[in-house]
């Protein structure tokens, strides 16, 4: 080796590049490139998962027609009940309503034999005449009674008074409706009825 050269280096041409060292330079700049955008996406998704969740809008619900409570349904009150209708015993006749017929002028009747009472017969009834045919029944014979329609026939035979096993008197009446003629058959009622409201016994004098 020489001393005097040793050193001393030989010029070389910086600007000369092996063609062998390009792709390297390449992909170098790729894989930098590629690092970078990594790291940048990297930084975005962990900021994305930093962030607070905003609230989602409160649901609104539906009304729903719901049926009301069992202490908040309202009762339902209970049916008016209707009129009785007047008790009727063995006589139907005792449910006619006769509180409006007048009885008028009337006669002054006095009865004997076995009944020994006193009453007052409407002259509504003139004229009129009585028989007692079996001891219990004081029945009437009256134009007025003898008006009922031909469709009444069987109801014209029971008009007057009766008296019952304890001795009392009372309205003897067919205690059958005349349809025909209900307004006939509901004044006579009430005329029969005045002559057992209006029954005394006979005075011994």
């Amino acid at each position: 080796m020489n001393e005097d050269n040793f050193f001393e280096f030989e010029d070389v041409d910086g600007g000369a590049r092996s063609p062998h060292l390009i792709p390297w330079l390449v992909t170098g700049l790729i894989a930098i490139v590629a690092l970078l955008i990594a790291v940048v996406v990297l930084n975005v998704s962990r900021g994305a998962l930093n962030a607070e969740p905003e609230p989602a809008p409160p649901a609104v619900e539906e009304p729903s027609e719901a049926e009301p409570p069992a202490s908040e349904t309202p009762e339902t009150s209970p049916e008016p009940e209707s009129d009785p209708e007047p008790p009727v015993g063995d006589n139907p006749d005792d449910a006619i309503d006769t509180s409006h017929v007048v009885a008028g002028e009337t006669y002054f009747l006095e009865v004997e034999w076995g009944w020994n009472i006193s009453t007052e017969v409407p002259n509504k009834l003139i004229p009129w005449t009585y028989t007692i045919p079996d001891g219990v029944h004081l029945q009437l014979d009256s134009e007025l009674i003898n008006s009922l329609p031909a469709s009444c026939e069987a109801q014209k035979n029971s008009w007057g008074l009766e008296k019952t096993e304890d001795g009392k008197i009372k309205a003897w009446s067919p205690q059958q409706m005349c349809e025909e003629n209900q307004s006939l058959y509901t004044e006579l009622l009430g005329l029969v009825r005045h002559m057992e409201e209006t029954v005394k016994p006979l005075s011994n004098n």
